[in-house]
């Protein structure tokens, strides 16, 4: 397995200071037809990328993939519909992929090496259903699929819609992307057409214009601002996306927010932060305690952010994030409390998240057989697993992108004489939840919008 590659990148903001900003136009693309010459038989190896954002995500797509058949390679591209109908995601659907993906990812964010990160369940999740839909014998059991085509399509139409009204703003918008890169495994363009709907495109990409015409279809798919990192392609294969791009914004003067304390790692200081409650005036909210850690979820707007606040004197990394992800959304109770929770904003590029896979391949796998022409060759194998992933909390409510590229319910709990204090003054892990599934995860001990 290829060894872990993080890169942290400068961060910039994606909530911007003035409201008008937020609004984004979808443009309205025509549909296309897709012809693919198949050329000479290549051995080479299946990567699967993913990106990931804090409420954004990442996907990519091709254009033509030699000159000489330019005029015939043309992108299956359809219009993508927004509801303004919150959709919402079964909770045997949240139960089954969103753990899963929690489960195979928190290793990531629990390493001692890694500070401030943020991965993607959500686009991961996408990714691994989007290439079981057109496989066979897909270990589905490791991801928590059932059905993959359906479950990959009510991922993707719970992800996308828009909802606005003087209160603020959310928008949801994601896709799956197969991307046919360089001509040994040629899509049948009748496979394609099957395949294809309004958020699964398929698309056909030379070595040297892959990433370009991947970045290109996912910024007039979703708008997606993320690039998709060099997935070191040493000949010919398939790149799968699952890529989504998130935003809940608060209107007027955004969420209460001061300056409160911190504990940097350096020693104490402050972070501007949304005061959720105060000590006069506490609040109802959702909270769980575990042997070493407390959970407690605030409201945005239409997301939620869950937190994950470790013990005091307990080091970060020793917190159990599956545990207490699946214990809260199962047994949080409604409890009186008062604190605040740190803005902050993290960014990630390139992640290798290839490990996720470790023990879960059978090497029974056939990948892209309901994609890829009869007569091709087919040897694909997962090579690699990557995720870019933005995420910003601030004072007007949290917005996010992610690329990769290859949760019961609340119960009013026992009387407390006293309200809780939940100040987060100290590292803590933030989860972005849309129906209690994660579509963000961050790891956060240096807030600061």
């Amino acid at each position: 397995m290829p060894e872990l590659e993080k890169k942290l990148h400068e961060t910039k903001t994606l909530i911007p200071e003035v409201p008008q900003r937020l609004d984004i136009k979808m443009e309205e693309r025509i549909d296309g037809a897709t012809k693919v010459k198949r050329p000479l038989n290549l051995r080479f190896r299946f990567v699967l990328a993913t990106a990931i954002v804090a409420c954004v995500a990442l996907s990519a797509t091709t254009i033509a993939l030699f000159s000489h058949t330019q005029k015939e390679q043309q992108q299956l591209f359809h219009k993508l519909p927004q509801s303004k109908v919150l959709m919402n995601l079964d909770d045997d659907l949240v139960n089954r992929t969103a753990i899963k993906a929690v489960e195979k990812l928190s290793p990531f964010l629990t390493d001692e090496k890694a500070e401030d990160t943020v991965l993607s369940p959500a686009t991961y999740s996408l990714a691994m259903a989007g290439l079981s839909a057109v496989s066979d014998n897909f270990n589905n059991d490791a991801f928590g699929l059932i059905n993959a085509e359906e479950d990959v399509k009510a991922l993707l139409e719970a992800w996308n819609f828009k909802f606005k009204n003087y209160t603020g703003e959310t928008f949801f918008r994601s896709a799956v992307l197969h991307q046919q890169v360089g001509p040994t495994y040629a899509f049948d363009k009748s496979k394609q057409e099957a395949v294809s709907d309004h958020y699964i495109s398929t698309m056909v990409s030379s070595h040297e214009s892959y990433r370009k015409d991947a970045d290109k279809f996912f910024d007039k798919k979703i708008g997606l601002k993320l690039k998709v990192p060099d997935l070191n392609l040493k000949s010919d294969g398939v790149v799968t996306y699952g890529v989504l791009k998130m935003k809940d914004y608060v209107a007027n003067d955004g969420l209460f927010h001061r300056h409160m304390p911190f504990t940097f790692k350096s020693g104490l200081g402050t972070a501007d932060s949304y005061v959720f409650a105060v000590r006069e005036d506490p609040k109802k909210v959702a909270y769980y305690r575990g042997g070493n850690y407390e959970v407690f979820k605030v409201n945005i707007r239409n997301t939620d952010l869950m937190i994950v606040l470790p013990n005091e004197e307990v080091n970060i990394n020793h917190v159990n994030i599956t545990e207490a992800y699946t214990n809260f959304v199962n047994e949080a109770e409604l409890v009186p409390a008062f604190g605040y929770v740190p803005f902050f904003h993290n960014k990630v590029e390139g992640l290798n998240l290839t490990d996720t896979l470790e023990n879960v391949i059978t090497h029974n796998e056939i990948y892209m057989s309901k994609l890829l022409k009869d007569d091709v060759y087919n040897d694909l194998v997962i090579d690699a697993v990557v995720q870019s992933n933005d995420f910003e909390f601030n004072k007007y409510g949290v917005a996010g992108e992610s690329m990769t590229a290859v949760s019961g319910c609340t119960s009013t709990g026992p009387l407390y004489d006293e309200p809780i204090d939940l100040s987060v003054n100290r590292p803590f892990y933030a989860f972005s939840l849309k129906d209690k599934y994660p579509i963000f995860i961050n790891k956060v001990s240096k807030p600061g919008a």
